[in-house]
């Protein structure tokens, strides 16, 4: 199902949990994975770092994010 609804899909929303590196490590994955089934090198698609509430517990610093992102952008 997930497949069908990548194929479909024309954005995307991927978040991942400031207070898991394992997730932003899941979320380029996931980007892969989206490329991959569209057949496409660049798809419209957004980075977001989710639980900011949870700041005390940060593992994964803004600028690593930020610079994921903006690597992302440059395909």
């Amino acid at each position: 199902m997930q497949d069908e609804w990548f194929r479909s899909g024309e954005g995307f929303f991927i978040i991942y949990a400031i207070v898991e590196r394992r997730t932003l490590e899941e979320a380029a994955r996931l980007r892969e994975k989206v490329l991959r089934i569209k057949n496409k090198d660049k798809v419209a698609m957004v980075l977001c770092g989710n639980k900011a509430d949870l700041e005390h517990e940060r593992q994964v610093p803004a600028s690593e994010g930020k610079n994921l992102a903006a690597k992302w952008g440059k395909y």
